[in-house]
């Protein structure tokens, strides 16, 4: 990681709810807590709204993400305990000179819960940059939807005690406006992309679609499991692509064909559920006519959609995003590959790319693994 200089931009106000629970005042002896954890985060404010995303960390690759613990061996003062969380959180994000990062980061306060003691830092003003591409990366920026919601990390596991905590104290979860209304948490979605995408992604955002896009010429995006198993390698059969190893496993399982999957934190806003129920409105859009009368496209498939698909996009008249779930068309045949669209630009703001581990794509869902 490194430090860089911190340059605002049209700042936007928002509030830490969380800051309100916190006390600067500690009474206890702080070695008589059973554990003590730093909560450091960082507030986003390059999409539409500002968001949250936590500092997790794991010591070794078999372990889950975690708050950082602190080890005391004997009593500190408050000042000597903050003084040795700050050189700690140095040390673990690789900065080569704590008094800029002691300038930049913030200690907000302490919140006691269940004999524990958290430590709070905002370290947004660090401008932090995390070289989080493998997995084997021991520090993580993370979304409060990753690990409220999906408790893992493009499937790298998040300690219960993190999920625990922020469900049961939700304040921490969330930003507040000028009027104290809460922002709008954005959900983790993934793309996937060859090697030559993925830096240009990430850097620039997923781009809109063309008019052939079945909800409409809009931002595209897919849960992990989806975008990973979709990776250009393998076709929907989960069948390898690549000639030289197709029917030879001891070559698939070394292919050296590399995808990868791009991360984002998207807003829904407004969303519209797609359904394919029977009083929905069949596409009568230009291009899906004309996609009628190709004779190089299903028919059969094009002529099942039409009460799920939106050329035109017309549900962007009333609706921020549009989400396409598992539904079953009138044959029985069910769509599982879920789809997530947002109508603008600035809902999606890009968090990190990795490159798919090829070996896990035979394996269960839940074993999916990037290098």
């Amino acid at each position: 990681m490194e430090n860089e200089e911190y340059n605002p931009v049209d700042p936007i106000y928002y509030k830490y709810k969380g800051v309100d629970l916190l006390t600067t005042d500690l009474g206890n002896d702080k070695i008589s807590y059973d554990n003590i954890y730093i909560c450091s985060y960082d507030v986003n404010v390059e999409g539409k709204y500002p968001f949250l995303r936590f500092l997790l960390s794991k010591p070794s690759l078999n372990t889950e993400l975690s708050f950082p613990q602190l080890y005391l061996l004997q009593d500190l003062t408050s000042t000597e305990l903050i003084e040795y969380a700050k050189i700690y959180l140095c040390g673990l994000l690789m900065l080569k000179d704590f008094e800029i990062f002691n300038k930049a980061v913030e200690f907000k306060g302490y919140f006691e819960c269940n004999n524990d003691l958290y430590l709070f830092f905002d370290i947004t003003l660090c401008v932090l940059k995390v070289n989080d591409i493998y997995k084997t990366n021991n520090i993580w920026l993370t979304l409060v939807d990753e690990i409220v919601n999906y408790k893992n990390i493009c499937n790298i596991p998040i300690d219960y005690f993190v999920v625990n905590f922020l469900t049961t104290n939700e304040h921490f979860c969330f930003l507040v406006d000028e009027k104290d209304k809460n922002y709008e948490i954005p959900i983790v979605c993934y793309v996937n992309k060859p090697e030559n995408l993925l830096n240009f992604t990430f850097i620039f955002g997923e781009p809109k679609t063309d008019k052939n896009g079945l909800l409409g010429p809009f931002y595209y995006f897919k849960d992990f499991n989806t975008a990973f198993k979709n990776n250009g390698i393998y076709n929907s059969n989960n069948e390898c692509t690549n000639n030289e190893c197709t029917n030879n496993e001891v070559l698939l399982n070394n292919c050296n064909t590399k995808y990868g999957i791009v991360r984002f934190a998207v807003f829904l806003g407004s969303i519209k559920f797609i359904e394919n129920d029977t009083n929905d409105d069949v596409d009568e859009s230009e291009i899906s006519i004309e996609r009628l009368q190709d004779a190089s496209l299903d028919q059969n498939m094009e002529r099942l959609t039409r009460r799920i698909s939106d050329r035109d996009g017309k549900w962007g008249q009333e609706y921020d995003s549009a989400y396409l779930g598992y539904v079953e068309l009138d044959n029985g045949t069910i769509i599982e590959e879920p789809v997530l669209v947002v109508k603008e630009y600035k809902q999606q703001i890009p968090l990190s790319y990795h490159f798919v581990d090829n070996k896990t794509l035979h394996k269960n869902s839940n074993e999916y693994s990037i290098m």
